[in-house]
């Protein structure tokens, strides 16, 4: 008797779980309404969304979901795998790290968000009117459209910065603004371990630049760099996890 009600409770639970794994992401026009700004959503081709207790939260626009998904994300309930984009084209959903986002100002977006997204590359290329234009993955989208978590001030010369040293906590999207001091040749400066940032320079005859970035990868030392130069100017430190153990720790 007893096996038998082990074996009925694993059957339910399977069942269960399988309702669970098959949950797919659902809006229906005109009559479900965005979580952001609470307008009813009319275009599903601009749509999106996320799964959060296990309820899936719809949004009218990706910069509406943006502005949720930075509050849970700090609060770390939240994973990236459960949210959802829509094609702007066929209107099915993409799971967010197969998506690509087309930044344009020539075609109207909900709320003026500025935004499409894509299943492909190719089919956002295509839509592209105007030199400014730009195609980005998931995290670069964050990166440029984003509310940074710190800004930092720091101030450049040709072998030194202030501060020496800035410390973030690992996810963070973090914005420098440097501003240049003295004489400084124009040499590319770079961040060792986040070759990703790409290098980056002061335009002529200008003296401060702006970089926008997330430091995903936790360490004790990130060198930033000047070209031509084999000593670090100064250094990035990120505070987390290294694994998916020590986060649950």
């Amino acid at each position: 008797m007893k096996s038998n009600i082990h074996v009925a409770f694993i059957l339910l639970s399977l069942v269960f779980f399988c309702c669970r794994s098959e949950q797919k992401p659902q809006i229906q026009a005109g009559i479900d309404d965005c979580k952001q700004c609470k307008m009813v959503i009319a275009q599903t081709n601009q749509a999106c969304g996320f799964f959060h207790e296990n309820n899936f939260v719809a949004f009218c626009s990706p910069s509406c979901l943006l502005s949720d998904y930075e509050y849970l994300k700090k609060e770390k309930k939240i994973n990236d795998s459960h949210i959802y984009f829509t094609d702007c084209e066929t209107k099915q959903f993409v799971r967010s790290d197969s998506t690509f986002f087309l930044f344009t100002k020539s075609i109207p977006t909900v709320m003026n968000s500025g935004v499409l997204c894509f299943t492909s590359t190719e089919r956002a290329e295509s839509l592209k009117s105007q030199q400014e234009d730009l195609i980005t993955d998931w995290k670069k989208y964050q990166i440029l459209a984003g509310t940074p978590d710190k800004i930092v001030k720091i101030k450049l010369s040709d072998n030194k910065m202030e501060p020496a040293v800035i410390v973030f906590n690992k996810n963070e999207i973090i914005q420098l603004e440097i501003k240049k001091i003295g004489q400084i040749k124009n040499q590319l400066i770079f961040i060792r371990g986040y070759e990703e940032v790409g290098k980056f320079k002061f335009p002529e005859g200008e003296s401060f630049i702006t970089i926008k970035m997330i430091v995903d990868k936790p360490g004790s030392g990130f060198p930033i760099m000047m070209e031509g130069i084999d000593q670090p100017v100064g250094m990035i430190k990120v505070l987390g996890a290294h694994t998916m153990d020590e986060e649950v720790m």
